[in-house]
């Protein structure tokens, strides 16, 4: 029995090298939680537990959206010969997996269903989420409505339900914050229909993307990712004026933050200038990649940004150390080769500007 649970969870929950921790909106905007715990404030130990029920109902619907999508994509995907987690299954076992797998997330949810917002907005995202695969409406071939649609489900509704489930609506907070997301979220879905265009325009498949050519895409990716940098500016901005004199054992983490913020920022549009905006040097997702670019846009938010906002809360609640070490075993903060990757190709870089 363990084993054949063991098995389940490998299969369906690990999809594809459990990309549901490292292709989640919420994992990616962890930040947010401790954003909203600071602002409110509130350190309480109900926060905390509320903050773990929303990430297990996420991670489950990540895994319910990526299983639908699979479930919808199987011939395609063996026409590019990609892996597909249903392959081997029947229509029949797929349909239970991914009731199975929503069932947990309304479990999860239950601490929020008294928010009619909440339930509003999740309703929506299950339906983008659903139909953007699946017949009829397959709103991924239906060129920059699949793209607006996809970038809405996987990013900005996720965060509105944030908001919702812990009625956040400070402003000008949420549109700034909204805008970030959206922007990354645009830029995100930009590289991976890069990286599909050939396989799409293979077997045709109206993604839009080939709609628009891989000139007018690369174009369009290279204008989103300044975008999404500027848009990052003006958090850490908003962070700064919120949090500038909050310290961490009497230490101003807030302006340490802000000011490797500001080298990279200025770092990133040197390099993006002398390397004339080509992707393939610009890209923050090429593969096994540790430059200034991959920093700003990916290590950074995802990584230092919500390490310092936990470090800040801990003195209030120590149970947010908790956070701290699911942060450093996610991203393997302390792992030597990685450090030494980084300390590599960081120097590769300013010899660069240098010369």
């Amino acid at each position: 029995m363990k084993k054949r649970l063991f098995k389940f969870i490998q299969k369906y929950l690990g999809w594809r090298n459990w990309a549901l921790f490292y292709y989640n909106s919420i994992i990616e905007n962890i930040f947010l939680f401790f954003y909203i715990a600071l602002v409110v404030p509130d350190y309480s130990n109900a926060f905390i537990l509320k903050t773990l029920c929303f990430i297990g109902f996420s991670l489950l619907s990540t895994t319910f959206g990526y299983l639908i999508n699979d479930f919808a994509d199987r011939e395609l995907d063996r026409q590019h010969g990609k892996s597909n987690t249903f392959a081997e299954d029947s229509t029949a076992r797929a349909i239970w997996v991914l009731l199975i797998v929503f069932g947990f997330s309304a479990i999860f949810a239950l601490p929020f269903w008294k928010e009619r917002v909440f339930l509003l907005l999740w309703g929506i995202w299950v339906f983008i989420a659903t139909f953007y695969s699946l017949p009829p409406l397959r709103f991924k071939e239906r060129g920059k409505l699949g793209l607006v649609l996809v970038v809405l489900a996987q990013r900005v509704i996720p965060a509105l339900i944030v908001f919702a489930a812990f009625r956040f609506w400070r402003m000008p907070d949420v549109v700034v914050l909204l805008n970030y997301i959206l922007a990354k979220g645009f830029a995100s879905d930009a590289n991976h229909q890069i990286q599909d265009y050939f396989n799409d325009l293979k077997t045709g498949t109206r993604t839009s993307a080939v709609a628009m050519g891989i000139q007018r895409l690369e174009k369009y990716y290279r204008m989103i990712l300044r975008y999404e940098r500027i848009s990052l500016l003006i958090v850490m901005a908003l962070i700064y004026v919120r949090f500038n004199t909050v310290t961490f054992v009497g230490i101003p983490l807030i302006h340490f933050l802000m000011a490797v913020f500001i080298i990279v920022f200025v770092l990133s549009w040197i390099m993006d200038i002398r390397y004339k905006g080509v992707i393939d040097q610009i890209n923050p997702f090429k593969p096994h990649t540790r430059d200034v670019f991959q920093f700003v846009h990916l290590a950074f938010p995802h990584v230092l940004l919500p390490f310092t906002l936990v470090l800040i809360l801990i003195p209030k609640n120590f149970f947010y150390g908790g956070f701290l070490f699911i942060l450093v075993a996610l991203y393997q903060v302390f792992r030597i080769e990685k450090l030494k990757s980084i300390i590599a190709s960081w120097k590769e870089q300013l010899k660069a500007i240098k010369e």
